[in-house]
């Protein structure tokens, strides 16, 4: 089962969470994410870190679309 989808929306990358698990933690303050990168359950950042993000969560298992 897919965990994340992400949308490459230009100068944002949009993380869509999907499973229970990847909600959970994408409303943790794990991530370090600002107020404004939250839109609900999903959050944006800039493409750049992007990038490192999405290999993170690879490398921790999980299953990213």
């Amino acid at each position: 089962m897919t965990d994340f989808l992400i949308r490459n929306e230009g100068t944002v990358v949009l993380f869509i969470p999907v499973s229970d698990a990847a909600r959970e933690f994408a409303l943790s303050d794990e991530l370090g994410l600002e107020d404004w990168q939250r839109f609900g359950e999903h959050f944006a950042i800039d493409h750049r870190p992007a990038v490192e993000l999405v290999n993170q969560l690879f490398y921790e298992g999980w299953d990213i679309a």
